[in-house]
């Protein structure tokens, strides 16, 4: 999450450009990350005895108490500011509630960087789906299906990709396109699958390939721009990188001190700190500055802090947390109504 708000702040602070090199794509990275801890959620729910539909919509349940309440809350606020101040009615933005914005490119003028939220919950609906139709085959049922949506949906970002000519298409219709990315989350699904049935060797060594792989394709880009060998090949080796990295890191124990507890703190309010740190900041921060007649790099870089940790604290506090404990709540009733049924009388 830190190297999306790092780009958001360079969009919004108008960071020098020396500062921008060498970062690379945090979406991609959350993306993977996302496949792989999904994945592995997934992965012991469908290898349960008794697993059936009902397990999925539980796994719905939990994931959409996750995600919708602050996102909804936030849509309906910029929806809110929109219809009031503009032309506009909600009746040109009610798809945004049904993550509709970004399928094939990203016209999600309203909110623009929620296309990557598209991609997630559609991720989350239907790839359980394949999971409970396939995992009732075999194991190479379900690995044959992983490794065909990433076939798929990379030679469908093939075919998109080739008419455009400059990054700023490219960008919108093939890397903020949902149909073109879910290959970069099922990536990390097919970590996630190696991982389960213990496939991985040579961690080591594989995470530091991954890494090499990373920084070199962030250098390349960094050096020569966007060429049209990064047209086909930026995002598919990003996320290979990535993945190669799981196996090492997902062995490493937890840690203690002052950055550990500050990485907990990131971990927990990041949802809503990526909700944040662009489009609401920007409307808050136009309205600030002309009522406080105020505009200053020093004061947008405090109130960016101040909306993306601060604000992103209080939505946490506010509005994920009291859903989630709720979720929590409904789980815990719904297993011991199960525990007393299985009890013999």
């Amino acid at each position: 999450i830190l190297t999306v708000v790092y780009m958001h702040a360079i969009l919004n602070l108008g960071i020098p450009a020396l500062l921008r090199y060498s970062i690379g794509d945090g979406v991609s990275i959350f993306f993977v990350l996302s496949g792989f801890l999904i994945g592995k959620i997934l992965l012991n729910t469908i290898n349960k005895a008794a697993f059936s539909l009902r397990d999925l919509t539980g796994f719905w349940i939990r994931r959409w108490m996750r995600t919708l309440p602050a996102y909804f809350f936030v849509l309906t606020f910029l929806i809110i500011y929109q219809v009031t101040t503009g032309s506009k009615s909600f009746s040109d933005y009610y798809h945004y509630y049904f993550f509709a914005q970004s399928f094939f490119h990203n016209g999600a003028a309203l909110y623009p960087e929620s296309w990557s939220l598209c991609v997630e919950e559609w991720f989350y609906l239907i790839v359980p789906l394949v999971f409970l139709i396939s995992a009732r085959d075999s194991k190479n049922a379900l690995l044959f299906c992983i490794t065909s949506i990433i076939v798929v949906c990379s030679a469908i970002g093939v075919i998109k990709a080739t008419p455009l000519s400059g990054h700023d298409e490219w960008d919108v219709h093939v890397r903020q396109a949902t149909i073109s990315r879910f290959d970069s989350i099922m990536y990390g699904v097919l970590g996630a699958y190696c991982s389960y049935h213990g496939l991985w060797k040579h961690r080591k060594t594989l995470f530091i390939i991954g890494l090499s792989c990373y920084l070199a394709i962030t250098l390349y880009y960094d050096l020569f721009g966007f060429t049209v060998f990064l047209k086909y090949t930026w995002l598919p080796i990003q996320s290979i990188a990535v993945l190669l990295t799981l196996p090492f890191l997902e062995n490493m124990k937890t840690g203690r001190g002052i950055i550990y507890s500050a990485a907990t703190f990131i971990s927990v309010i990041s949802y809503s700190m990526y909700l944040l740190c662009f489009t609401p900041f920007q409307i808050i921060h136009a309205k600030l500055s002309s009522f406080l007649h105020v505009n200053s790099t020093g004061f947008t870089a405090v109130l960016y802090l101040a909306i993306t940790f601060g604000g992103a604290y209080l939505l946490n506090r506010l509005i994920e947390k009291p859903f989630m404990n709720l979720r929590d709540r409904h789980a815990r009733k719904k297993q011991q109504g199960t525990t007393k049924k299985s009890v013999p009388t």
